[in-house]
């Protein structure tokens, strides 16, 4: 990003060149090999090879493709490299035991700015995948422990987003799809084109609008903006660059820079650039098509894994202890998809405890368990604790858990225990005061 590039007439140029000489340094190469990478593009046609010179767009479009390749292959080649020092060699079974791994996935939450491109779509793309698969796997979790402990399972309503994910991704009809034809057809194709080709195919969509579609929504602007009604809420996305962005801008001159470069690190990050010109005949992979290909192999990890989930909430903008912005916190939580998952619980059994740990809580409400019972099991004793309180109709047993299936039982429950515990303090202060 400190290389800035400028015309000169018909010609682009570096206007502080003094910089390829340090990128030159740290990449291992010659200056006039990086500065031709920046400037120009390779071009076979036929069996004639040129040099075609790109506009300083273009040249700007290169250097950050360039720069967030680097950056990509660095940190995956640091990632490898921990990973073959820490894997077991020669694993045995039975001398190294179960061979399990635990991995951290740190995922960007759900974006939505005053103005969202390609790089929030591609976000947001991602965030109702993983909403998807989160619910699936809540769902199963549920499914999972009401077998194990004997509760019948019934059907749980709740919203599927595959809509919204066929929406994007979807083969021939998806917004990807559609964005990867527009970046390859012959011929100048703009952003507004493209809108264009969206809302011919997407009109009938009921997750998709534009002001064409809608000309009386004001909120979004002609020839410019498409709204997606997400998971957590509707998103105005701007068309304008969604084309250049999604172009390959890393030419096959950048790989074959950092192929030629002497450091034998660099080199191995970039074994295509081995490829001379002629022979680099496949159309590379647009960024959404990567993104979706990346998103849809993760989700398949993911999915043949146990994950557990730990949602953040950031309370203030302040970074101050102590202050919760309600706005804020409830928007998130919109937007992290914890609704729909609540939503879920509530349909079935909202609280679960093992019989011990309930008594233990709750022993105290009644006659029968405090301080201890006399039954023949914590679930029995349980079982007559809750129908002194009269909510035998709202819980269900399981083989080791009391089910209950509505929070205001909870809270009443809560309630309860409050009052005795100030009781039971009473009492004791009395009798520890005897003399």
């Amino acid at each position: 990003g400190n290389l800035k590039f400028a015309m000169d007439g018909d010609s682009v140029f570096i206007e502080n060149s003094k910089l390829v000489s340090v990128i030159a340094e740290l990449l291992s190469t010659k200056s006039d090999f990086v500065e031709k990478a920046l400037l120009y593009r390779t071009v076979a046609t036929g069996r004639d090879v040129i040099d075609k010179q790109h506009t300083d767009q273009e040249a700007s479009y290169g250097r950050d493709a360039f720069a967030k390749a680097i950056y990509d292959r660095l940190f995956c080649w640091i990632v490898n490299r921990i990973n073959d020092i820490i894997e077991v060699k020669n694993y045995d079974a039975k001398i190294h035991g179960k061979n399990t791994v635990i991995g951290v996935l740190d995922i960007y939450g759900f974006e939505i700015f005053d103005n969202n491109s390609l790089e929030q779509f591609c976000i947001n793309y991602c965030n109702e995948k993983l909403q998807q698969l989160f619910i699936q796997l809540v769902l199963k979790q549920e499914q999972e422990e009401y077998q194990r402990e004997g509760i019948p399972w019934r059907h749980i309503d709740y919203f599927n987003n595959q809509i919204i994910v066929d929406l994007v991704e979807q083969q021939h009809k998806g917004i990807i799809s559609i964005l990867d034809d527009a970046c390859v057809n012959v011929g100048k194709v703009t952003d507004k084109m493209f809108l264009d080709a969206l809302n011919t195919k997407l009109q009938k969509h009921a997750h998709y609008s534009s002001r064409k579609l809608c000309a009386t929504d004001k909120t979004l602007d002609f020839d410019r903006d498409f709204r997606i009604k997400h998971y957590a809420g509707h998103v105005v996305y701007s068309v304008i660059g969604f084309i250049d962005k999604n172009k390959d801008t890393l030419f096959q001159d950048f790989k074959r820079l950092m192929y030629n470069s002497s450091n034998p690190v660099l080199k191995n990050m970039w074994p295509e650039g081995k490829l001379s010109i002629t022979e680099v005949t496949k159309r590379p992979l647009t960024a959404a098509t990567l993104f979706k290909s990346s998103m849809i192999a993760l989700v398949e990890n993911l999915a043949s894994k146990e994950p557990y989930y730990v949602r953040c909430i950031k309370p203030n903008e302040q970074k101050s202890p102590l202050l919760f912005d309600d706005q804020r916190c409830q928007h998130q939580v919109e937007y992290l998809g914890l609704m729909e998952n609540v939503r879920v619980r509530r349909a079935g059994f909202a609280y679960r405890q093992s019989y011990d740990r309930f008594l233990q809580r709750y022993k105290m409400i009644s006659e029968f368990t405090w301080p201890n019972h006399d039954m023949r099991s914590d679930q029995e004793a349980v079982k007559k604790l809750v129908e002194c309180c009269g909510f035998q109709h709202d819980v269900a047993y399981g083989k080791t858990k009391l089910f209950i299936r509505t929070p205001r039982t909870l809270f009443t429950l809560e309630d309860r225990r409050t009052q005795m515990i100030e009781r039971i303090v009473l009492f004791l202060q009395k009798v520890s005061k005897r003399p």
